[in-house]
């Protein structure tokens, strides 16, 4: 068992966050790339894998998550990480995107659930150990192996279930 560093509830050996409080429970490193992640969006414009491919990234680049029950869409821009899922009173660490009014926790939705990210101009979906997992279009993705997503794909957290959204232009 290891000690969380914040709230000092015990967690199983190799857990990344506190089921308590959100917690990270190890040190998460990046990779050069990700330095961008934090920066204000930029005008920069990156060399595309094909031109005509959907996950491209522009500046003018947005993305987001339809949630197919409703219509409600969660519009991202501006920056390369998203994390979703579901932020209660007094957690340490909160997801970029709550889900919470949208019926998270009656869905299963972890409070860091999955991340979304662009990467050398690919859309990607990384399942970050939720306990209730994450699926793309129908198929549980393996926990912390990033897979690419495109416009269209359905995306569901627990039982939560969103279709992806990319727009250039």
């Amino acid at each position: 068992m290891i000690t969380c560093p914040s709230c000092k509830s015990q967690a199983i050996e190799g857990t990344f966050f506190c089921d308590n409080c959100g917690a990270p429970l190890v040190e998460i490193t990046h990779d050069a790339t990700d330095a961008e992640d934090t920066a204000t969006p930029s005008t920069r414009v990156e060399t595309p894998l094909d031109s005509n491919d959907a996950t491209t990234l522009e500046p003018s680049a947005t993305f987001g998550l339809r949630l197919v029950s409703t219509g409600d869409v969660i519009s991202l821009q501006g920056r390369r990480r998203y994390t979703l899922g579901l932020a209660l009173p007094d957690q340490a660490v909160v997801p970029d995107v709550d889900l919470s009014l949208f019926g998270a926790e009656q869905h299963g939705v972890s409070r860091i659930h999955t991340e979304l990210r662009v990467k050398k101009n690919v859309f990607q979906a990384i399942d970050l150990e939720s306990v209730n997992g994450t699926s793309l279009n129908g198929v549980h993705l393996k926990p912390l192996d990033p897979v690419r997503i495109q416009h269209g794909d359905r995306i569901q957290l627990g039982t939560l279930e969103f279709e992806f959204l990319t727009h250039t232009g």
